[in-house]
């Protein structure tokens, strides 16, 4: 990872990171009722980022919400790769 955080950060703050995004996650569903949920990081300019620094996107989901991830993570890819 490219940003300074993300350099000096210790295995402990990722997995807080992400402890805190499932509490988000979980008060969001109360908030505005869904089926589900998305985490999403995106890391360097491959990743889809812009700017080098750290955070974690929490995106509530339901069915045909227009939120379209394939282009990020191919399907067929993903399923291709497993069965390999």
């Amino acid at each position: 990872m490219d940003c300074v955080f993300c350099q000096i950060a210790s295995e402990n703050i990722p997995a807080h990171v992400f402890r805190i995004a499932n509490r988000i996650a979980k008060a969001l569903k109360i908030a505005h009722p869904s089926e589900g949920s998305t985490l999403l990081q995106a890391d360097r300019p491959a990743g889809f980022q812009t700017v080098p620094h750290f955070h974690l996107d929490v995106l509530p989901r339901n069915p045909d919400d227009g939120v379209d991830l394939v282009c990020l993570f191919p399907v067929s890819t993903y399923v291709t790769k497993l069965m390999l």
